[in-house]
């Protein structure tokens, strides 16, 4: 009852979700251009790992084919962009360093359990197509959505430390677009009772990696500005 009587009052909100599902998207498209910009800059470009981004860019794929098949509306334009940036942009990771890099083996481990979490979607693809044991067919993408949020997150844990360590090493106006949209995407989620906990598991977790990456990147561009202001000859 409880649980119903929250649901109802936030749908009587009457908040346009699909709105702010596509100004989560379109704030996540947006940057990438600066992360691209950072990238092919002469003075001090920044150097993201290869391996990383070939994960996302896998979880990327997985966890779309696992909302689109879970049935989700006004949040799918986010998980479009998670999909299809991160393979545009490992195009020109690979452009700008065409060197091999080394992996370690979690990141081996990861980018096997990313491709095998795309077995379950084709399966539900197949019994899907063939109408096969529809009473359980829909656990197969809450399998691909849940495992490729795990991996994600997981792939993602590196850069969260890399930047509480080095901070410099990141771009603090790509992160700070992110996280701010990812917040915004929380708005595009139409409802929030446990019985659809499926749907808005993903709009929650794109909010933790960004929220742990924004903070240390910002506080150095804040100790930045603040020396440059005491110190304007070492800004020159």
């Amino acid at each position: 009852m409880f649980e119903e009587h929250n649901s109802q009052l936030y749908t009587d909100m009457n908040i346009n979700h699909e709105f702010f599902g596509g100004l989560a998207a379109g704030m996540g498209a947006v940057s990438f251009i600066p992360y691209v910009i950072a990238l092919f800059r002469k003075k001090n470009p920044i150097v993201p790992s290869k391996a990383s981004w070939i994960i996302w860019a896998i979880m990327g794929l997985a966890i779309l084919a696992g909302s689109k098949a879970t049935g989700a509306k006004a949040t799918i334009g986010l998980a479009v962009v998670y999909a299809v940036f991160p393979i545009i942009f490992l195009g020109l990771l690979f452009l700008k360093y065409p060197g091999k890099e080394k992996w370690n083996p979690a990141e081996r481990i990861y980018f096997l359990i990313g491709l095998s979490l795309l077995v379950p979607w084709v399966a539900f693809k197949i019994v899907e197509r063939f109408d096969l044991a529809p009473e359980w067919r829909w656990i197969l993408p809450c399998i691909t959505l849940c495992c490729s949020i795990a991996v994600d997150g997981c792939a993602a844990w590196p850069t969260v430390i890399k930047c509480w360590k080095n901070p410099a090493s990141e771009d603090v106006c790509a992160w700070t677009i992110m996280a701010i949209g990812n917040d915004i995407y929380l708005l595009a989620v139409e409802d929030w009772s446990w019985s659809n906990w499926i749907k808005w598991i993903y709009p929650i977790y794109v909010t933790l990696p960004s929220g742990f990456i924004a903070p240390p990147l910002l506080i150095h561009a804040y100790k930045q500005w603040r020396h440059k202001r005491l110190n304007p000859a070492a800004g020159q």
